[in-house]
């Protein structure tokens, strides 16, 4: 009796052995990673919005074979079926600011999501250009007769930086340069801003040309024209009825980095009479006017080029 209990223990030890061991080896599956990126950020009615979703990853699978679809316009409808090509092309037919959503599906039926802004503005858009040296494309407008890049520049020279060394900060704010490095950082057939630029642009917008000789803070709400309607601190967005989508990148000085979200600081390639400075604009959350000053050269500004 007792060696038959014995075996029946064993058996039974045995069937939950079998159990528990198979789901011991039985392997975790972990949802995919969602992430994308948009080329540019910003822009018109004519410009080509490049979404790719390349970066995104997953445990088990290739990124090759992970399946995506796409919201651009944030309504809650998926605007492509599930696919694999990793990069799709839009232009959009309304002007507003859009959430895209991402999702992607692993083999394994898992999903994960990520979303980021566009911003689509009014105004008499060019398109796009494409900087042959590193094949960014930025949205171009043209204001008061001048072509303008509708987006800070990117492009990696020396003598600039992204925001806190982040690539993320770079893709949304472009990089800061310092005056040096500004004024040979434009691609071939365009320029820095000059001071007179800025100023042609500034009185387009309403402000008069006595005003706009001045130092300080000047005209009414050409500034809140040129913000970009979205990142400003404490809602400080503009209307950007202007187009030039001005966005609020901060500032690298004495080695460090601040103000983002709150401040748009700009170097033009004009210079006053004395050394190591040169004529700067700059627009502030708090204020819907434009600032016009001298900085010292070694700062890390944002830079706007115009076509020759």
């Amino acid at each position: 009796m007792k060696t038959n209990n014995a075996l029946l223990l064993m058996a039974i030890a045995g069937i939950f052995g079998l159990f528990f061991s198979g789901c011991i080896i039985e392997e975790e599956n972990f949802a995919p990673t969602a992430s994308f990126t948009i080329l540019p950020t910003s822009g018109n009615l004519q410009t080509v919005f490049v979404f790719d979703a390349s970066a995104s990853a997953d445990v088990e699978d290739a990124t090759a074979d992970l399946f995506i679809r796409w919201d651009f316009n944030g309504d809650g409808s998926w605007d492509t079926d599930w696919i694999t090509d990793k990069r799709y092309n839009i232009q959009y037919l309304d002007v507003s600011t859009y959430t895209t959503k991402l999702e992607v599906k692993d083999s394994k039926g898992l999903t994960a999501q990520a979303t980021q802004s566009v911003i689509v503005s009014s105004g008499g858009g060019t398109g796009t250009i494409t900087d042959p040296r590193d094949g960014y494309s930025y949205a171009t407008m043209v204001i008061g007769g001048k072509t303008w890049m509708a987006e800070n520049l990117r492009y990696e020279s020396r003598g600039s930086w992204c925001y806190d060394n982040s690539q993320a900060n770079c893709a949304i704010y472009g990089r800061l340069y310092d005056w040096e490095g500004a004024i040979s950082a434009c691609p071939s057939g365009w320029h820095l801003a000059t001071d007179d630029d800025w100023k042609d642009l500034e009185m387009y917008l309403g402000m008069s040309q006595n005003i706009a000789d001045t130092i300080d803070w000047r005209g009414t709400d050409e500034g809140y024209k040129m913000k970009s309607i979205s990142r400003w601190l404490d809602n400080g967005n503009g209307s950007n009825s202007s187009g030039i989508n001005a966005m609020p990148g901060g500032m690298y000085q004495l080695g460090g980095f601040g103000s983002i979200e709150k401040y748009a600081y700009f170097w033009t390639s004009s210079e006053p009479f004395y050394p190591n400075y040169a004529f700067s604009r700059s627009l502030w959350y708090s204020e819907s006017r434009v600032y016009r000053d001298t900085d010292e050269k070694g700062n890390g500004y944002s830079v706007r080029c115009v076509k020759d």
